[in-house]
Protein backbone atom coordinates (compact mmCIF):
# COMPACT_ATOMS: atom_id res chain seq x y z
CA UNK A 1 0.00 0.00 0.00
CA UNK A 2 1.19 3.69 -0.93
CA UNK A 3 3.28 4.85 0.02
CA UNK A 4 6.11 3.05 0.46
CA UNK A 5 7.58 3.19 4.01
CA UNK A 6 12.00 3.08 3.45
CA UNK A 7 13.45 2.64 6.99
CA UNK A 8 17.31 4.04 7.96
CA UNK A 9 17.94 5.48 4.52
CA UNK A 10 21.27 6.84 4.78
CA UNK A 11 22.50 10.26 4.13
CA UNK A 12 25.87 12.18 4.95
CA UNK A 13 28.29 10.69 7.22
CA UNK A 14 25.94 7.63 8.83
CA UNK A 15 22.82 10.05 9.62
CA UNK A 16 19.68 8.18 8.74
CA UNK A 17 15.93 8.91 8.30
CA UNK A 18 13.14 7.22 7.56
CA UNK A 19 11.46 8.42 4.29
CA UNK A 20 7.98 7.47 2.62
CA UNK A 21 8.10 7.90 -0.56
CA UNK A 22 4.69 7.95 -2.83
CA UNK A 23 5.26 7.73 -7.07
CA UNK A 24 3.61 9.73 -9.71
CA UNK A 25 0.57 9.09 -10.36
CA UNK A 26 0.94 9.83 -13.99
CA UNK A 27 3.86 9.74 -16.03
CA UNK A 28 5.80 13.23 -15.32
CA UNK A 29 7.20 15.35 -18.45
CA UNK A 30 10.00 15.86 -16.47
CA UNK A 31 11.03 13.92 -13.37
CA UNK A 32 10.54 16.36 -10.56
CA UNK A 33 10.60 15.87 -6.79
CA UNK A 34 8.95 17.30 -4.07
CA UNK A 35 10.35 16.93 -0.50
CA UNK A 36 7.90 17.11 2.65
CA UNK A 37 8.83 18.08 6.17
CA UNK A 38 6.47 17.60 8.55
CA UNK A 39 5.76 19.33 11.49
CA UNK A 40 4.67 18.37 15.28
CA UNK A 41 2.61 15.87 15.66
CA UNK A 42 2.93 14.52 12.68
CA UNK A 43 4.01 10.67 12.30
CA UNK A 44 3.42 7.21 11.28
CA UNK A 45 -0.43 6.36 11.40
CA UNK A 46 0.03 3.74 13.96
CA UNK A 47 1.90 5.77 16.60
CA UNK A 48 -0.36 8.59 16.70
CA UNK A 49 -3.52 6.43 16.81
CA UNK A 50 -1.53 4.59 20.18
CA UNK A 51 -1.42 8.29 21.13
CA UNK A 52 -3.83 10.17 23.34
CA UNK A 53 -4.40 13.07 21.92
CA UNK A 54 -2.44 12.78 18.32
CA UNK A 55 -5.00 10.23 17.45
CA UNK A 56 -7.05 13.19 17.19
CA UNK A 57 -4.85 14.63 13.90
CA UNK A 58 -3.91 11.20 12.74
CA UNK A 59 -5.92 12.49 8.88
CA UNK A 60 -2.45 14.70 8.55
CA UNK A 61 0.04 11.45 9.36
CA UNK A 62 2.89 11.12 7.20
CA UNK A 63 1.46 8.43 5.42
CA UNK A 64 -1.95 10.84 4.77
CA UNK A 65 0.19 13.89 4.05
CA UNK A 66 2.11 11.58 1.67
CA UNK A 67 -1.12 11.01 -0.04
CA UNK A 68 -2.68 14.34 0.02
CA UNK A 69 0.50 16.08 -1.43
CA UNK A 70 0.36 13.36 -4.09
CA UNK A 71 -3.13 14.26 -5.31
CA UNK A 72 -2.21 18.18 -5.51
CA UNK A 73 1.01 17.18 -7.28
CA UNK A 74 0.37 14.32 -9.64
CA UNK A 75 3.13 14.28 -11.85
CA UNK A 76 5.57 14.17 -9.26
CA UNK A 77 7.83 11.72 -6.88
CA UNK A 78 6.83 12.58 -3.40
CA UNK A 79 9.51 12.08 -0.44
CA UNK A 80 8.24 12.56 3.00
CA UNK A 81 11.25 13.19 5.33
CA UNK A 82 10.65 11.51 9.32
CA UNK A 83 12.34 12.91 11.72
CA UNK A 84 15.35 12.15 13.36
CA UNK A 85 13.82 11.93 16.53
CA UNK A 86 10.13 12.85 18.08
CA UNK A 87 10.41 13.47 21.31
CA UNK A 88 7.19 12.64 23.50
CA UNK A 89 5.81 11.78 20.56
CA UNK A 90 5.05 14.78 19.21
CA UNK A 91 7.75 16.99 18.76
CA UNK A 92 9.78 16.93 15.61
CA UNK A 93 13.25 17.07 15.67
CA UNK A 94 15.12 16.94 12.24
CA UNK A 95 18.47 16.60 14.42
CA UNK A 96 20.03 15.35 10.72
CA UNK A 97 19.25 19.22 9.23
CA UNK A 98 19.24 21.44 12.03
CA UNK A 99 20.56 20.27 15.88
CA UNK A 100 17.31 20.44 17.92
CA UNK A 101 16.11 20.98 21.16
CA UNK A 102 13.90 18.23 22.63
CA UNK A 103 11.24 20.57 22.29
CA UNK A 104 12.09 20.35 18.38
CA UNK A 105 13.24 24.01 18.60
CA UNK A 106 16.28 24.38 16.15
CA UNK A 107 19.42 25.77 15.91
CA UNK A 108 20.41 27.78 12.94
CA UNK A 109 23.71 26.19 12.15
CA UNK A 110 24.58 27.00 8.42
CA UNK A 111 27.80 24.22 9.01
CA UNK A 112 26.09 21.38 9.01
CA UNK A 113 25.47 19.58 5.65
CA UNK A 114 22.04 19.73 5.29
CA UNK A 115 21.62 20.35 2.16
CA UNK A 116 24.10 17.53 1.70
CA UNK A 117 22.17 15.29 3.69
CA UNK A 118 19.29 16.03 1.75
CA UNK A 119 20.71 15.36 -1.61
CA UNK A 120 22.46 11.58 -0.19
CA UNK A 121 18.84 10.63 1.01
CA UNK A 122 17.54 11.09 -2.61
CA UNK A 123 20.33 9.64 -4.15
CA UNK A 124 19.48 6.26 -1.74
CA UNK A 125 15.72 6.77 -2.22
CA UNK A 126 16.60 6.15 -5.96
CA UNK A 127 19.10 3.45 -5.40
CA UNK A 128 16.81 1.46 -2.87
CA UNK A 129 13.76 1.60 -5.48
CA UNK A 130 15.53 0.56 -8.41
CA UNK A 131 16.85 -2.64 -6.87
CA UNK A 132 13.38 -3.73 -5.32
CA UNK A 133 12.22 -6.78 -7.34
CA UNK A 134 8.71 -6.58 -8.70
CA UNK A 135 6.74 -8.07 -6.41
CA UNK A 136 7.69 -6.00 -3.70
CA UNK A 137 6.16 -3.15 -5.05
CA UNK A 138 2.18 -3.02 -5.06
CA UNK A 139 0.68 -2.67 -8.85
CA UNK A 140 0.76 1.11 -8.93
CA UNK A 141 4.71 1.46 -8.50
CA UNK A 142 5.38 -1.27 -10.72
CA UNK A 143 5.35 1.32 -13.61
CA UNK A 144 7.02 3.65 -11.27
CA UNK A 145 9.78 6.39 -13.27
CA UNK A 146 12.65 6.35 -10.68
CA UNK A 147 15.57 6.70 -12.67
CA UNK A 148 16.26 10.42 -11.47
CA UNK A 149 14.79 10.68 -8.50
CA UNK A 150 18.36 11.33 -7.06
CA UNK A 151 18.73 13.79 -9.75
CA UNK A 152 14.90 16.19 -9.79
CA UNK A 153 14.75 17.59 -6.60
CA UNK A 154 12.86 20.44 -7.45
CA UNK A 155 10.59 21.54 -4.43
CA UNK A 156 10.65 21.23 -0.99
CA UNK A 157 7.64 21.46 1.67
CA UNK A 158 7.67 22.27 5.30
CA UNK A 159 4.55 22.37 7.38
CA UNK A 160 4.65 24.07 10.96
CA UNK A 161 7.90 22.71 12.52
CA UNK A 162 9.93 21.65 9.05
CA UNK A 163 9.13 24.71 7.56
CA UNK A 164 12.45 25.85 10.08
CA UNK A 165 13.98 23.24 8.56
CA UNK A 166 13.28 24.03 5.55
CA UNK A 167 14.86 27.85 6.64
CA UNK A 168 17.80 26.03 7.67
CA UNK A 169 18.24 24.29 4.69
CA UNK A 170 18.32 27.59 2.37
CA UNK A 171 21.09 29.19 5.17
CA UNK A 172 23.44 27.22 3.28
CA UNK A 173 25.80 28.13 0.27
CA UNK A 174 28.51 25.44 0.23
CA UNK A 175 30.17 25.18 -3.42
CA UNK A 176 30.05 21.66 -3.03
CA UNK A 177 25.87 21.87 -2.97
CA UNK A 178 25.58 24.71 -5.87
CA UNK A 179 24.75 22.07 -8.56
CA UNK A 180 22.09 20.60 -6.47
CA UNK A 181 20.66 24.20 -5.27
CA UNK A 182 20.61 24.68 -9.32
CA UNK A 183 17.64 22.37 -9.55
CA UNK A 184 15.21 23.48 -6.80
CA UNK A 185 12.43 25.42 -8.26
CA UNK A 186 10.33 26.05 -5.75
CA UNK A 187 10.11 26.12 -1.94
CA UNK A 188 6.47 26.45 0.29
CA UNK A 189 6.44 27.60 3.65
CA UNK A 190 2.90 26.15 4.98
CA UNK A 191 2.11 28.28 8.43
CA UNK A 192 6.08 27.94 10.65
CA UNK A 193 6.27 27.68 14.18
CA UNK A 194 7.83 25.75 16.54
CA UNK A 195 8.08 25.94 20.59
CA UNK A 196 11.18 28.25 20.76
CA UNK A 197 10.66 32.18 21.72
CA UNK A 198 12.11 33.44 18.41
CA UNK A 199 13.78 32.23 15.12
CA UNK A 200 11.06 30.62 13.53
CA UNK A 201 11.66 32.10 10.17
CA UNK A 202 14.36 33.66 8.63
CA UNK A 203 14.84 37.67 9.42
CA UNK A 204 18.61 38.00 8.70
CA UNK A 205 19.03 40.27 5.72
CA UNK A 206 22.07 38.44 4.44
CA UNK A 207 20.12 34.93 4.27
CA UNK A 208 17.33 36.58 2.84
CA UNK A 209 19.82 38.14 0.11
CA UNK A 210 20.80 35.12 -0.47
CA UNK A 211 17.63 33.04 -1.04
CA UNK A 212 16.49 35.86 -3.46
CA UNK A 213 19.65 35.74 -5.02
CA UNK A 214 18.85 32.19 -6.01
CA UNK A 215 15.69 33.01 -8.25
CA UNK A 216 13.49 30.19 -6.36
CA UNK A 217 9.56 29.96 -6.52
CA UNK A 218 8.67 31.00 -2.76
CA UNK A 219 5.12 30.26 -1.57
CA UNK A 220 4.26 31.66 1.96
CA UNK A 221 1.03 30.04 3.17
CA UNK A 222 0.01 31.01 6.64
CA UNK A 223 -3.27 31.17 9.25
CA UNK A 224 -4.19 32.87 12.72
CA UNK A 225 -3.44 29.86 14.37
CA UNK A 226 0.23 30.99 13.94
CA UNK A 227 0.88 34.33 13.16
CA UNK A 228 -1.89 36.14 15.08
CA UNK A 229 -1.32 34.13 18.25
CA UNK A 230 -0.99 36.63 20.65
CA UNK A 231 0.88 34.40 23.60
CA UNK A 232 3.75 34.01 20.28
CA UNK A 233 3.74 37.47 18.81
CA UNK A 234 7.34 36.99 17.60
CA UNK A 235 5.90 34.33 14.83
CA UNK A 236 3.83 37.35 13.41
CA UNK A 237 6.52 39.72 13.07
CA UNK A 238 8.83 37.55 11.93
CA UNK A 239 7.23 36.26 9.12
CA UNK A 240 5.79 39.85 8.49
CA UNK A 241 9.79 40.88 8.05
CA UNK A 242 10.87 37.35 5.86
CA UNK A 243 7.81 37.84 3.61
CA UNK A 244 8.00 41.70 3.36
CA UNK A 245 12.29 41.35 2.57
CA UNK A 246 12.02 39.12 0.13
CA UNK A 247 9.61 40.57 -1.85
CA UNK A 248 11.84 44.48 -1.53
CA UNK A 249 14.81 42.46 -2.44
CA UNK A 250 13.35 41.00 -5.85
CA UNK A 251 12.35 37.62 -4.58
CA UNK A 252 9.71 35.71 -6.67
CA UNK A 253 7.76 35.08 -3.44
CA UNK A 254 3.80 34.93 -3.20
CA UNK A 255 2.16 35.19 0.58
CA UNK A 256 -1.48 33.47 0.92
CA UNK A 257 -3.46 33.71 4.36
CA UNK A 258 -5.58 30.99 5.03
CA UNK A 259 -9.00 31.53 7.48
CA UNK A 260 -8.26 34.93 7.37
CA UNK A 261 -10.79 37.20 9.91
CA UNK A 262 -11.47 33.92 11.71
CA UNK A 263 -11.00 34.42 15.42
CA UNK A 264 -12.04 30.93 16.31
CA UNK A 265 -8.59 28.34 15.18
CA UNK A 266 -7.45 25.69 16.47
CA UNK A 267 -4.47 23.03 15.55
CA UNK A 268 -6.85 21.87 13.17
CA UNK A 269 -6.96 25.27 11.34
CA UNK A 270 -3.09 25.02 10.97
CA UNK A 271 -3.48 21.51 9.31
CA UNK A 272 -5.48 22.98 7.17
CA UNK A 273 -3.71 24.97 5.26
CA UNK A 274 -1.38 21.81 4.63
CA UNK A 275 -5.28 20.96 2.96
CA UNK A 276 -6.01 23.51 1.12
CA UNK A 277 -2.39 25.32 -0.02
CA UNK A 278 -2.44 24.06 -3.57
CA UNK A 279 -6.17 24.55 -4.36
CA UNK A 280 -5.72 28.23 -2.63
CA UNK A 281 -2.72 28.91 -4.61
CA UNK A 282 -4.23 27.85 -7.78
CA UNK A 283 -7.68 29.69 -7.24
CA UNK A 284 -6.42 32.64 -5.30
CA UNK A 285 -4.36 35.77 -5.97
CA UNK A 286 -1.29 36.20 -3.60
CA UNK A 287 -1.55 38.27 -0.73
CA UNK A 288 -0.67 42.21 -1.35
CA UNK A 289 0.67 42.80 2.42
CA UNK A 290 4.31 42.72 2.66
CA UNK A 291 4.99 45.99 3.74
CA UNK A 292 7.37 46.03 6.75
CA UNK A 293 9.83 48.32 8.12
CA UNK A 294 11.51 45.60 9.98
CA UNK A 295 14.50 44.33 8.15
CA UNK A 296 16.39 43.06 11.14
Amino acid sequence: MLPLRLRRVSGHEGRENDILFHPPRSKPPTPETLVFFGGDVQDYEEVMQAHRDNRNYVRWSLENTARLLSEHFPTKHIVVVRPARIEYKSFSCYDNFVPSSNAGVPEHTPTHSALHHLEKLLQEVGSRIKAMPVRQLCEAVVSLFSDDVEQSCSRKDGDSNGATKCDAVKGESDDDDAQFIERIQSMWWLDGGHAGGKNTWITARSLLETLARLDVNVYVHVSPYQVNDEGRPWIGREEKTFSSLLHRLGAKIERYVHAEGSTRYSLNTHFNVLANFKQVQDSRSPDPHNASDDDN
